[in-house]
Formats: structure tokens, C-alpha cells, sequence
């Protein structure tokens, strides 16, 4: 599992690496969007284990190659600190496991309490505002809302209220809630909110936030993750902002900036930490300048480079997949042994405890013997070259036994971690488990 966590990290990783190594292009010559899409593919790498496809990957690379690059070469890894191998000989670092798992598990206790502090946050923000504001029965304000609610698409109903409390603000995300000032009359600047705010909605901005404190959650020793995180927040509201003022006039677009800088002035960021709530307004001067440059460009750019984009994204997403090869799958099994003192053993150690077990074993004229998670003995499918080079591979996870005779009677047993395919029988063998070398053959 650290494994595949840590492949996935990588994986995100090297996508938000790209993202920054290209920005400076992206944004002279694609819109925002586009930088948005590159940011939800490295969401997409920190989220979903593609590493675990990565056998469908050597089956592509067979199909167009001819060549098998699944078959690693048999090296033999030296360990000298204390290690615990179980009984199909995976090795397990119970020290740096108990430290990683503790960790992890205390980091996740941090952000669970951090995001039900906030979810009492918000729903106690909810009941003051339905004891503390007032339903928007303002026409022309509910016309504006419906109007652009068809214009975004949005299905979902939109509650308008206004209170003298709060600065502008969304919250929830089944049935979202606009919250104007009550003392603010200007149209205009009620207009302009209502716009960015609906725009958040329509771009399902609030389920983005969540799946970044999910990510945050389990990659939460990778620092990638928090730029991340305030890049994605950062472009949704500038995204926001370009949504409203599609359309405008650079008189009108002023006009908006000025709006949020006004507000910006006043407000306070005691609600801009709530993934659950979305302000119109930032109190930090960095964001706010971000936001504003954004506006000035407000540049149309051609399908064209919509089309580029689009290309360049796919591409990106390619060659950042080859990354699965980075992942190697170790079996995982129930632990056989007791947790006595003894079973903690240096590698060099290992063969002993393997001994009496591999002199159980009968090659019956064989020179591999294929055992199962279950300890059964696998028998096994001959298909031939062709039949396995068609084959879209199921592997399971097996140890494989090979055994050797020598020219003075005796033999020697070696055990790998190994892949088994079930339906061609191709055999992958992986890493070196442990050797035995017998002075007299016992599996005649």
C-alpha cells in the first residue's frame, strides 16, 4: 500500500512539476481553462491508482513491440537492519511501518477534526442566518438569479438572502445559498456577486475543494499537495471572475475589480479557511493582485488553441502514465508467525527458516513449482508463445520455487516473489525470497 501511495504522489507530482515548468506558455497563449484542466489531471494521478494497470501497460508494449518487458532481472537486494519476513517471504519493516502508520494516522485525525469543526462551523453559520437574515423578496435581484441560472445551467434550486452580519458569500452544495448585504443597494455591485457566485456553482467548485482535502488527506507527507491545493483555489476564483465578466465592457470590467477590491477592504477571512463556504472577496493581497492581472487580460483565444490544449493535455496525461512502472506489487498475506522476538532476523538468516519447508516440496521432474496465497500448489496452464503474447493478463500473486540440481547429488532451492497469469500461464518472477543449497537432493 505505501507503495502505490507513494507512485500515485509521484505521479501528481510530476504533473504540477509540468504545470509550473510550462505556466509562463499557458498563460501567454491558452485561456485559464486550460490551466485548470492541468491541475485536475494531477488531482486525477493523486487520486486514482493507476499503478495498479500497470500490467496492462507490458501488455500494450508487447502488442506494439513484440517484446516482453515485464521480466525483470534477477537481482538479490543486501538488508542488513532487522527485518520480519512472512511466510510467502515478503519483508516488513515493523519499525518504519508502526512510524508511518502513526503518523499517518495522527495527520488524519487532525484534518477529520479540522473538517467536522468546520462542518459545525457551517451549520451553525446556517442556523444563525435563518434566525438572522431575511429572504431576498427583491425583484429585479430573484430575476437576476433565474436569469443566470438558466444562462450556467444550474438545475439546483438557489436560495437569496440578505443580512447585515456577514460579507458576501456562498454555502452548501445541494442547495446552495447567496448571501447579500442588506445595506448595499447599489444593483450593480449585488449583480456582480450574484454572477461570480453562480459561477462557482455551476463549476461544482465546493466538490473540487473537498477531493483537495481528500488528496491532502492521503498524501499528507507530500508538500506538493498544499501548492496544489492554493493554485487550484486560487485559479477557480479567477475562473469565477472570467466567467462574470464574459461579455463585459472594459468600463464594466473596472467597475467589477473595484467591487472587489471594496469589499476586499472591509471584509474579514474569519470564513475564507471553510472549504464549505466561498467568499466573493480575498483578504490577502497576493490573491487579490492574482485575481486582478487575470481580469486585465480577459483575452479571447481562438478554437484553435482549444484544440492544442486539449492535445497537449492528452499528451501530458500519456507520457506521465509511464510513471506505473515505478510500482512494484509485493503479495500481502496474513502473518503465519508469532510475534516472538525470534522471527525478527536479518535477510542473511532467512534461509534457515525456509529450510525444512522446501524439503517438503516434490519437483516430480519439474523445475519450478508455483504455490499460491493459500499455500496450494499451483497446476499449471501451458499455453504456447502466441496464445501468451494475445493474452490480456490477470496476474496473481505467487512464490515461485525453482529448483536446480548439482553435479555432486545434492541441489539448490531458491524462492521469488512472482506473478502468475491464469489464463496463459505467463510467469513473472520478481524478487529473491530465499536460496537453500542441499548436500543430498531430498525431493527425488
Amino acid at each position: 500500500m505505501y507503495n502505490l501511495l507513494f507512485v500515485m504522489s509521484i505521479m501528481g507530482s510530476a504533473v504540477l512539476l509540468i504545470y509550473y515548468i510550462l505556466k509562463p506558455m499557458l498563460i501567454r497563449c491558452f485561456p485559464l481553462k486550460m490551466r485548470i484542466r492541468l491541475l485536475e489531471l494531477s488531482m486525477l494521478f493523486y487520486i486514482i491508482p493507476f499503478p495498479l494497470a500497470k500490467n496492462y501497460y507490458y501488455d500494450i508494449l508487447l502488442k506494439i513491440t513484440g517484446v516482453d518487458f515485464s521480466m525483470p532481472s534477477e537481482t538479490m537486494i543486501k538488508i542488513s537492519k532487522p527485518i520480519r519476513i512472512l511466510s510467502d517471504g515478503t519483508v516488513v519493516f515493523p519499525h518504519l511501518s508502526v512510524i508511518f502508520v502513526t503518523t499517518a494516522a495522527i495527520y488524519a485525525a487532525i484534518v477529520i477534526i479540522k473538517m467536522l469543526t468546520d462542518y459545525v462551523s457551517y451549520t451553525k453559520c446556517l442556523k444563525a442566518l435563518n434566525t438572522s437574515c431575511d429572504i431576498c423578496k427583491d425583484t429585479q435581484l430573484n430575476n437576476i438569479i433565474h436569469l443566470i441560472t438558466e444562462k450556467y445551467g444550474i438545475k439546483r434550486k438557489i436560495k437569496l438572502m440578505l443580512s447585515e452580519h456577514t460579507d458576501p458569500m456562498t454555502l452548501g452544495i445541494i442547495n446552495p445559498i447567496i448571501i447579500l448585504q442588506k445595506d448595499n443597494s447599489n444593483i450593480e455591485q449585488n449583480n456582480f456577486i450574484i454572477c461570480h457566485e453562480l459561477a462557482h456553482i455551476a463549476s461544482n467548485d465546493f466538490i473540487t475543494k473537498l477531493l483537495l482535502v481528500f488528496i491532502k488527506i492521503i498524501h499528507w507527507y507530500n508538500p506538493f499537495v498544499y501548492v496544489l491545493s492554493a493554485e487550484m483555489k486560487n485559479h477557480l476564483e479567477c475562473y469565477a471572475d472570467e466567467k462574470t465578466i464574459a461579455g463585459f465592457s472594459n468600463e464594466a470590467i473596472k467597475r467589477y475589480g473595484n467591487t472587489v477590491i471594496e469589499l476586499s477592504v472591509v471584509r474579514t477571512a474569519q470564513n475564507e479557511k471553510n472549504f464549505l463556504i466561498s467568499s466573493f472577496a480575498l483578504s490577502a493581497k497576493d490573491k487579490m493582485k492574482v485575481r486582478l492581472e487575470e481580469m486585465k487580460r480577459n483575452k479571447i483565444f481562438p478554437r484553435s488553441r482549444k484544440v492544442i490544449g486539449a492535445v497537449l493535455l492528452a499528451v501530458i496525461a500519456i507520457f506521465n502514465s509511464v510513471l506505473v512502472f515505478a510500482y512494484k506489487d509485493y503479495p500481502v498475506v496474513e502473518d503465519d508467525f508469532t510475534t516472538t522476538d525470534e522471527y525478527f532476523i536479518t535477510f542473511n538468516d532467512a534461509q534457515d527458516m525456509f529450510e525444512e519447508e522446501t524439503a517438503d516440496l516434490h519437483f516430480d521432474g519439474c523445475d519450478s513449482v508455483l504455490i499460491d496465497e493459500d499455500g496450494c500448489i499451483i497446476d499449471p496452464v501451458n499455453a504456447d508463445l502466441e496464445t501468451q503474447k494475445g493474452c490480456i493478463h490477470t496476474y496473481v500473486n505467487v512464490v515461485q520455487t525453482k529448483h536446480t540440481l548439482n553435479g555432486s547429488g545434492g541441489c539448490t532451492v531458491k524462492k521469488y516473489n512472482a506473478q502468475y497469469c491464469t489464463k496463459c500461464g505467463h510467469t513473472i518472477t520478481e524478487s529473491l525470497i530465499s536460496e537453500t543449497t542441499y548436500t543430498v537432493c531430498p525431493h527425488k
